[in-house]
Parts: structure tokens; C-alpha cells; sequence
């Protein structure tokens, strides 16, 4: 009796380790397979910085874009020297940054930083993976130069 009831205990247990490696088996390999097909993701940044920060992006990133989301009587009044304009407000918003090369580093802005960051989490969501964002806006652009 004691030797069956030790055969079937023993049984049990090979049977079980034997199931348990064959599915982690299965699982790493699966997961294997599915590393091997998906490209290596691109890391997003976006950074909130200072006006003076802000500059030196300009100045030092060669693929830098300067965007004004503002209002397109805003950025007539005064803006960023070689920036260009898609008012974040406007319903076609999402269209205008779809021509825009995703891949160029995006230097965000607008009055106080408050549209600018609407800007800004609509465009990481549309895959632009470099975006830096004034956080004061062009008010502290202002006050910063006028020092």
C-alpha cells in the first residue's frame, strides 16, 4: 500500500513539473516571438522648460521647428523669430500638425504655457516623439528678454 500510494505521489509530481515547464516553455517562447516582430519603440520626450532653456533649443537643435499655437492675431502682435503659426484652438488643428515632419524636434508655445501643454499632448498623441514646451509661454519670453 505505502509503495502504490508513493508511486502515485511521485507520478503527480512529474506529471505537474513536466506540465508547468512545458507552458513557461510556450510563454518565454511566445513572447519571444512577438519581441522579434515589434520594431523597438521610440522614446517621447517632452519637456516643460524655462525661456532661457527654451533659447538655447533654438539655438543648439539643428532639426528645431518653433511653433506658436496662439491665435493668429496673437503671433501678428509679436512672437518667436522664425516661428510658424497653427493656432491649437482652431478645429483644424490636428490636420495642420499631420503635415509637419514628426521626426524634427518641436519647440512649443503659446501666451501663458496653458494651450501650449493642449498642443503639446495632442501632438505626442499624434507621434511626434520631441516636443518642449515653454512653460510660461511667450509672456515669459517677453519679460526674460526685456531684462
Amino acid at each position: 500500500m505505502r509503495t502504490t500510494l508513493f508511486a502515485t505521489l511521485l507520478f503527480a509530481v512529474v506529471f505537474m513539473t513536466g506540465s508547468c515547464q512545458s507552458q513557461t516553455q510556450n510563454t518565454n517562447a511566445g513572447a519571444a516571438a512577438a519581441a522579434e516582430k515589434k520594431p523597438a519603440p521610440v522614446e517621447k520626450i517632452m519637456k516643460n522648460v524655462d525661456p532661457r532653456e527654451f533659447e538655447y533649443q533654438i539655438q543648439n537643435t539643428p532639426d528645431a521647428v518653433v511653433l506658436d499655437v496662439r491665435t493668429e492675431g496673437e503671433f501678428n502682435a509679436g512672437h518667436i523669430d522664425g516661428a510658424i503659426n497653427i493656432d491649437v484652438e482652431n478645429e483644424n488643428f490636428n490636420d495642420k500638425i499631420k503635415s509637419l515632419d514628426a521626426n524634427k524636434t518641436y519647440l512649443v508655445y503659446c501666451q501663458a504655457g496653458v494651450r501650449s501643454l493642449k498642443a503639446c499632448s495632442m501632438m505626442q498623441l499624434a507621434g511626434f516623439p520631441k516636443i518642449i514646451n515653454l512653460s510660461d509661454g511667450y509672456a515669459s519670453w517677453e519679460e526674460y528678454h526685456n531684462k
